[in-house]
């Protein structure tokens, strides 16, 4: 919980389906009422869409990485939707709003969706870093004031986008409590944790 808020809003999961690996993690907004729960029931949603998306799939046809994240912000966004209508909410102000990011990899590509802020690179085993999520804040010197979100009603719009997979990289994701507060040196920080713990994420602290 920290040192400012009494809950943690903070809500993520990986696992692998059809042979692709995903990882979907939401913040909610702390600024309004039900941050905990537009990001606990965003991340539900998106893990039974992409779920069902590579589960019903037949053995012919495997599905776009980039149209599973889409498929799977969308099915988040529509379940928010019906859960503000039981709670009458109208408005931005009636909270229930969370960022939310998917990432969908196989073995060529990372496919993603994010709307909100927070972090998402991938360090190449080369040390390059490339940057996939533009944190969407409406005012860089007001940092927890958001341009996009997922809620009853969609603030802005999220961003589609992939990314190739190269052997050797590492990506990482995490919220704007992480990615607000460390510096540019932090990827390659984490990649040099990997190469001394041989690829045990669990022992990179």
């Amino acid at each position: 919980t920290g040192n400012v808020r009494n809950e943690n809003q903070d809500h993520g999961l990986c696992f692998t389906v059809g042979g692709h690996q995903v990882l979907i993690f939401a913040d909610g907004c702390g600024g309004v009422s039900y941050g905990q729960r537009a990001a606990y029931l965003a991340v539900g949603k998106a893990v039974m869409s992409i779920i069902r998306t590579y589960g019903k799939a037949p053995t012919w046809f495997t599905p776009d990485p980039v149209a599973a994240a889409a498929t799977a912000m969308h099915d988040a966004s529509r379940c928010l939707a019906v859960e503000g209508a039981k709670l009458n909410i109208v408005d931005l102000r009636g909270g229930l709003r969370t960022t939310l990011i998917v990432v969908v990899a196989n073995k060529k590509e990372f496919g993603y969706a994010y709307i909100g802020d927070g972090g998402g690179c991938v360090v190449r085993a080369s040390g390059v870093i490339e940057h996939f999520l533009v944190p969407q804040k409406a005012d860089k010197d007001i940092p927890n004031v958001l341009a996009a979100s997922l809620g009853p009603a969609m603030q802005g719009e999220p961003v589609v986008g992939k990314m190739p997979r190269l052997p050797g990289d590492l990506l990482l994701v995490g919220t704007d409590g992480v990615f607000d507060r460390v510096d540019r040196s932090f990827p390659k920080d984490v990649l040099r944790g990997v190469i001394q713990h041989n690829g045990d994420l669990q022992k990179v602290l």
